[in-house]
């Protein structure tokens, strides 16, 4: 299950000892959500490369986006979000756990 569908109350606060700073963690796992950030575009990058091509204009038409923003997610300069992220989960064996590694 997706952290995106977890409840409210499976989130729980946890002390971060170097900073003092509660950050959100999603079960005995702390999330660090600032690592996330960093490593999700570039995760995503690895994924539509390794499955779907390198190909710009073959992403373009996969997902139905412009070439300019198949450029960004190839380049991890952008991420795919909201829906785009569920089509690569959906099709693509193991993307969730994968992209959830890098939290």
């Amino acid at each position: 299950m997706g952290a995106a569908c977890l409840a409210p109350s499976v989130l729980r606060l946890q002390a971060d000892d170097s900073a003092n700073t509660p950050r959100p963690s999603f079960g005995e796992f702390p999330a660090n959500l600032h690592q996330y950030r960093r490593a999700f575009p570039v995760r995503c990058a690895e994924l539509i490369k390794s499955h779907i091509g390198t190909s710009p204009s073959k992403i373009a038409v996969f997902f139905d986006i412009d070439e300019k923003t198949a450029r960004d997610w190839l380049s991890g300069k952008a991420a795919p979000s909201g829906p785009f992220v569920a089509i690569i989960c959906a099709r693509i064996p193991g993307a969730a756990a994968y992209l959830l590694e890098a939290a």
